[in-house]
């Protein structure tokens, strides 16, 4: 079943770092583009940059609060590209240690998610995805398509404040209408822009 000791070593890591947070009844706000949230998401890099240094990682900030003029929830997103997930043992203590809960195939198979809350509000999500996995270029083409359309970024932040006036306090049901919306919209808008692109 196992091809070698580090990947099961991975599978038992992730039932003793079982997942202790749920969208239900957590706190949510969207609020005008914030300059800090680059700022922090430097200070983040750095940290992430010490921590997974014997993995030469690829950083970005992705998600909402790496768009220009945005609103969005302040929780700063960050993608951190390893070649291979499946050796980080002494990361994952580190990252307990400042903090960190640490979720496994949450966006994806062989993918993790490390995050951080205060007062039941998350504030940063930390991706952590093998070289050459195939959501990487999903965060990234994303990012690129709205930093090349602000005029549809807009559009993209009209719709959150809607949903979040329509469900302030429930951020399952704002997540399922956000995520509906933007999957619509990646198939109408984005793909195609990204296949012109491409070709």
């Amino acid at each position: 079943m196992f091809r070698s000791r580090k990947k099961l070593r991975f599978f038992l890591l992730k039932y003793i770092y079982m997942p202790k947070s749920s969208h239900k009844d957590r706190k949510y706000q969207i609020v005008p583009t914030d300059p800090a949230w680059v700022e922090r998401f430097q200070l983040l890099e750095n940290q992430f940059t010490q921590i997974f240094d014997d993995c030469q990682p690829d950083i970005h900030h992705v998600g909402g609060t790496a768009i220009t003029d945005l609103p969005s929830q302040p929780i700063v997103d960050v993608l951190v590209i390893v070649p291979d997930i499946h050796c980080l043992d002494r990361q994952f203590t580190q990252l307990k240690q400042f903090g960190y809960e640490i979720e496994f195939d949450y966006v994806g198979p062989e993918t993790i998610l490390v995050s951080k809350e205060k007062d039941n509000t998350r504030i940063e999500n930390i991706h952590i995805l093998p070289q050459g996995h195939k959501l990487i270029d999903s965060f990234l083409i994303v990012k690129e398509y709205w930093q090349s359309h602000p005029e549809k970024v807009s559009e993209y932040g009209d719709k959150k404040l809607e949903l979040f006036a329509e469900y302030p306090q429930s951020y399952d049901k704002y997540r399922e209408h956000r995520d509906a919306w933007l999957e619509k919209f990646k198939k109408k808008e984005i793909m195609p822009w990204f296949k012109a692109q491409s070709s």
